[in-house]
């Protein structure tokens, strides 16, 4: 009997499947994410964290909640930083498989509403503030993102991902 005649049989095999790649995605990410130090943007996270707000000019508020939690709570280093994305990147593919046929479901409606009323005080800040965030943007565009081409970075994350497919192998240790 194959799997397609037992759609419960079916089912417990991609459970399988999908538990394998989120825990490799987990390890991974633990395994990595102490080999480099703190990437800028992740400085200004842990600043935002140690200044909470309703809301900030380029991220919303939620970010700095995560930083503070992940400083003052797991002690600020590396990898526990990381670990809050690691962990948020793999709820998010438990989810989204989880949830495919949600479409069709009064929840997402429900749960559209309650991101919206969670999101409200952030987007009324941004309201009285004059949008501050499409400020940041273009001034990031006309300076910071005006010296980067999108095919450079396009390669640059690829050369990335490649240098992080050889981790432990010789040419990783000696390059």
């Amino acid at each position: 009997m194959n799997t397609q005649d037992n759609p419960a049989r079916s089912k417990k095999t991609w459970v399988y499947i999908l538990s394998a790649f989120v825990f490799l995605k987990i390890s991974l990410h633990v395994i990595l994410n102490a080999q480099w130090s703190f990437h800028r943007d992740e400085l200004l996270y842990l600043a935002l964290g140690r200044h909470l707000a309703w809301g900030y000019a380029s991220v919303p508020p939620a970010i700095g909640f995560w930083a503070w939690f992940g400083d003052s709570v797991l002690g600020g280093s590396v990898g526990a930083i990381r670990l809050i994305a690691t962990l948020f990147g793999s709820i998010t593919v438990l989810i989204t498989v989880s949830y495919r046929k949600i479409f069709s479901r009064r929840q997402l409606y429900y749960a559209i509403g309650s991101t919206l009323l969670i999101l409200s005080p952030n987007i009324y800040w941004q309201y009285t503030h004059s949008f501050p965030v499409f400020e940041h943007m273009s001034k990031l565009s006309a300076t910071q993102f005006s010296h980067v081409s999108l095919s450079g970075f396009a390669i640059d994350q690829l050369l990335f991902f490649f240098r992080l497919c050889q981790f432990g192998s010789l040419g990783y240790m000696f390059s």
